[in-house]
């Protein structure tokens, strides 16, 4: 239910609003059958494959950006590397979105391959506070990356370390 709602908030903040989710008879879903229309695609002990090979596939590439971290992350981190690899997802063009990918249909807006290598999720970044004073405090910040803006890809998500 978490995942639905946050998923739902996500796409809201950018006027993309839907209530349908489509299912394979997940126990997970029913308790949110109260909330959105569930559409069940399968039988009992039936299985989406379609919807279960883009599950794994997003499993595996959430484990590979992971064993690419210098340090484990931390566990109220791991939402954003869900969001952060559905995004890498839908930048790639498929059989049914062609020419275009999946994110260019929806959001209208083209993401280029250096926007999304600067956007690399784990990277360390360091920002400028933009206070200014005239004492030898650091005015630096440093974080790591957890995604871009999806309507501005030039403004990175950080959180600080």
């Amino acid at each position: 239910e978490k995942a639905i709602e946050t998923t739902t908030n996500f796409y809201r903040k950018y006027n993309i609003t839907t209530n349908t989710f489509h299912s394979d008879r997940e126990s997970a879903m029913i308790p949110v059958q109260s909330k959105y229309k569930i559409i069940f695609t399968g039988g009992v002990r039936e299985h989406e494959n379609t919807a279960e090979s883009k599950i794994r596939r997003i499993k595996e590439s959430m484990r590979s950006i992971l064993s690419t971290l210098p340090y484990d992350l931390p566990a109220f981190l791991l939402s954003y590397l869900l969001q952060h690899t559905i995004i890498l997802h839908n930048h790639r063009i498929n059989t049914s979105s062609q020419p275009l990918t999946p994110f260019e249909i929806i959001m209208g807006i083209k993401i280029t391959d250096n926007q999304l290598i600067n956007s690399r999720f784990g990277r360390a970044v360091y920002v400028n506070k933009g206070e200014t004073n005239n004492s030898l405090e650091s005015r630096i910040v440093s974080g790591i990356v957890v995604g871009h803006e999806p309507l501005n890809p030039n403004k990175i998500g950080r959180a600080h370390v």
